[in-house]
């Protein structure tokens, strides 16, 4: 990320965010069809990195509605 702007460093989040969402999604449908190990901890781990990179990615977006709300009233 050295070296990018802030403006590309925004554009860019969703699209890292992607394949973990994919490799939640690939390690669910593994469990669903008895590929996967029993306890699902492959599957309860990817879906869990993707749920924490959705929820900041969020909250990124949230805190930088709020600043733009704010500038706006001045």
């Amino acid at each position: 990320m050295e070296g990018k702007d802030f403006k590309s460093i925004l554009l860019d989040s969703p699209r890292r965010g992607q394949p973990l969402q994919q490799e939640a999604d690939r390690g669910v449908q593994r469990l669903l069809t008895g590929e996967a190990d029993k306890r699902g901890r492959g599957a309860f781990h990817a879906v869990n990195k993707a749920s924490v990179a959705f929820d900041l990615l969020m909250e990124v977006r949230n805190k930088l509605v709020e600043a733009y709300q704010e500038i706006q009233q001045r």
